[in-house]
């Protein structure tokens, strides 16, 4: 029977770790992350029946597929029934367009553990017209080439990253609800947003909450006066854990006004031991994006990031993917020492494999405790 080596085992436990925090959203930027886990993308690409539908005519109040995009009459037929009335307005609308459809899917519910009769759900999303019909399409043809449930798919955040822009507000919010799930370091690098006044106004609807987090990046990557202004007052008031979204403002503070921005939020770490331990993992989730995304930033945050662990051992694992993602391994002394200490399950396990792949990497021999 073979032995597993030092080396097999560090990048066995490395493996695992890494598959623990890839998945889906793992990927994405979790300052932006406000809106549904799955969007309309993933439910006309993964949903097992994605049909259009108006009024029946037989009952005006009723839907009734009009057109089948996925699954068959039969899959239909074993399905529940469609659960939603069709409301006044849509009423009205379809009335006066016969071009109008709602698009429909039928899919797993969020606690999916395998396809049953009747184990699925019906989803009601957008009214679809031509022109939205065109990129419904294009979803459904162009989706077959893109990465299964994967945001940082190039091609998918492309297709999406082109219509935020669109004139029409259903395309622009599926846009922008889709690159909110990106990794910072591919937004960044749009080089089409809506003009400065519309990221303002979409900032004081209530319908747009969801979206608030990706339009604060977006104004960040502005250069307007008039965008610079609104993002320095969000960032200040951010690090005083004032207002809502409070890591993006400070991702996007930190976007226009570079390291001196830096050094603002991580003596506001430094400085306010009062903060609560919510404020502070804001702050911690805004840094460690931005190292991402900024490896010319990496060494200052990578420093703020290992004295606020001094401080605050809760954040070490919150933390630790950071250190592990950017092959920075300043930490390994300190997390060293806790290992040695007393710590719960999951974060031992967490600093354990960072500890492990650090010094496997630097040739620097485990402690037995690091096991």
């Amino acid at each position: 029977m073979r032995t597993p080596t030092l080396a097999g085992l560090v990048k066995a436990w490395a493996v695992a770790f890494a598959l623990m925090l890839a998945p889906g959203l793992a990927h994405a930027c979790p300052v932006c992350i406000d809106v549904p886990e799955r969007t309309v993308a993933d439910h006309a690409l993964e949903d097992w029946i994605v049909v259009l539908a108006r009024g029946d005519s037989g009952n005006p109040f009723r839907f009734a597929p009009v057109e089948i995009l996925r699954g068959t009459q039969h899959d239909i037929a074993d399905a529940p029934e469609i659960p939603f009335l069709v409301d006044a307005a849509t009423r009205r609308a379809m009335a006066r367009n016969p071009d109008l459809s709602v698009l429909l899917t039928y899919g797993p519910p969020a606690d999916y553990t395998g396809r049953t009769p009747g184990s699925g759900l019906w989803y009601r999303h957008v009214t679809i017209n031509p022109d939205r019909r065109a990129v419904l399409e294009n979803v459904l043809n162009d989706g077959a080439l893109w990465d299964w449930g994967m945001t940082t798919d190039q091609a998918r955040f492309d297709f999406f990253a082109a219509r935020i822009t669109d004139p029409d507000p259903v395309v622009q919010r599926m846009a922008l609800t889709e690159i909110s799930r990106a990794p910072y370091a591919m937004i960044r690098k749009i080089d089409r947003a809506p003009a400065t006044d519309e990221l303002l106004q979409r900032l004081t609807r209530v319908t747009a909450i969801p979206l608030t987090p990706i339009t604060i990046l977006l104004l960040g990557l502005d250069d307007s006066p008039t965008a610079e202004a609104a993002v320095r007052r969000g960032f200040d008031r951010a690090l005083a854990g004032a207002g809502t979204s409070i890591g993006a403002w400070i991702v996007a503070g930190i976007e226009r006004g570079g390291a001196a921005a830096l050094a603002q939020a991580t003596a506001r770490l430094r400085d306010a031991p009062e903060m609560s331990f919510e404020n502070r993992r804001d702050i911690l989730a805004a840094l460690t994006v931005t190292g991402t995304a900024r490896p010319d930033l990496r060494p200052a945050i990578a420093s703020a990031l290992v004295e606020t662990v001094e401080r605050h051992p809760d954040h070490a694992g919150d933390l630790a993917y950071s250190f592990y993602t950017w092959k920075d391994w300043s930490i390994l002394p300190l997390y060293s020492a806790m290992l040695e200490g007393e710590l719960d399950h999951d974060t031992r396990y967490i600093l354990g494999i960072v500890v492990a792949t650090g010094r496997a990497e630097q040739a620097v021999p485990l402690n037995a405790g690091d096991l």
